[in-house]
């Protein structure tokens, strides 16, 4: 697995067999961006105004927060989604729940996906295989609670879950290619590097910057 670029896209994906791994990159690749130009387009109709509001909406889309409304707020009180005594309410905005399921369920994909790439390095190690479903399932039902439910001291849980199956997924690939067997001529970074090492450091490089950011910046710029 690694960056793939357009026409890399048309030679790999485009032209390969329908199935489920091709569905969800296609899936993954393109719902985020269309789902952004509605969303901007439906809510802010006029030219000019969806050009003012193409770049914030972009970071609060794809940022993957579901609740892009938060503002800054004295510790201890709770964001859009909860009262303001703490106690917790339903969510009743529907962009909230649209921007919620459409950045769950990207994440969701593209970690499935990821994960899938890992079992084929494993060669579909049942330990390997139920052990990363399990953790799956905990991060993504995490996520959802994360983004339902959030207190304004505790924004960067956002994050966390992701942050730990990437890690995970990280360790896996470096742990097979170090028990991989090698010619005395075949180079450990080169053995990661085809195992799309790359792209598992840019992605937990882009959750761990996005964790730190959390923690560290005033919550209208996280």
């Amino acid at each position: 697995m690694s960056l793939c670029r357009s026409c890399q896209e048309v030679q790999f994906i485009w032209r390969a067999k329908w199935r489920a791994p091709k569905i969800l990159f296609l899936l993954v690749r393109y719902i985020v961006p269309v789902g952004v130009i509605l969303h901007s387009h439906r809510t802010f109709p006029s030219p000019m105004s969806f050009f003012n509001a193409v770049v914030p909406t972009l970071w609060s889309e794809l940022s993957g927060i579901a609740n892009s409304d938060v503002t800054d707020t004295p510790r201890g009180e709770f964001s859009a989604n909860c009262g303001s005594q703490g106690q917790l309410r339903p969510i009743n905005s529907n962009t909230l729940c649209r921007q919620l399921m459409l950045s769950e369920l990207t994440t969701g994909m593209g970690n499935f996906l990821v994960m899938l790439h890992v079992w084929n390095l494993w060669e579909r190690n049942r330990i390997l295989i139920v052990a990363s479903l399990i953790l799956f399932t905990l991060t993504q039902i995490a996520n959802i609670i994360c983004g339902v439910i959030s207190v304004i001291n505790i924004t960067f849980y956002l994050w966390a879950p992701g942050l730990l199956f990437e890690l995970a997924m990280f360790a896996a690939v470096y742990l097979n290619a170090g028990a991989r067997p090698r010619t005395l001529q075949t180079e450990f970074s080169k053995v990661l590097h085809r195992d799309g090492m790359v792209y598992f450091a840019v992605l937990l490089t882009l959750r761990l910057t996005n964790l730190v950011l959390a923690i560290v910046s005033p919550l209208r710029l996280v």
